[in-house]
């Protein structure tokens, strides 16, 4: 399960849970006042949004989420094609 933590109005929050279940998977968003966000910023080291988690590890922002389909993409058809 995925988590997708971010702020309220934020178009890279929207864009990472559609990402998300364009690929079927399952995405849980969490919408965090400024407080939270601060205090998320702090104890990952992130100074974007929205912050990801695949299960309990976090995994990056969306830029990670996006080259992470980007790389299993290639892959797959790099299977396809070598047979």
């Amino acid at each position: 399960v995925w988590t997708v933590i971010g702020i309220e109005n934020c178009p890279w929050t929207a864009k990472a849970i559609e990402l998300l279940r364009e690929h079927k998977e399952s995405a849980k968003p969490v919408i965090l006042n400024p407080e939270w966000q601060r205090r998320l910023i702090v104890q990952y080291q992130t100074k974007k949004s929205p912050s990801i988690f695949k299960g309990a590890a976090h995994f990056g922002s969306y830029a990670e989420l996006e080259n992470y389909y980007k790389c299993w993409f290639f892959s797959e058809r790099e299977n396809v094609t070598m047979y």
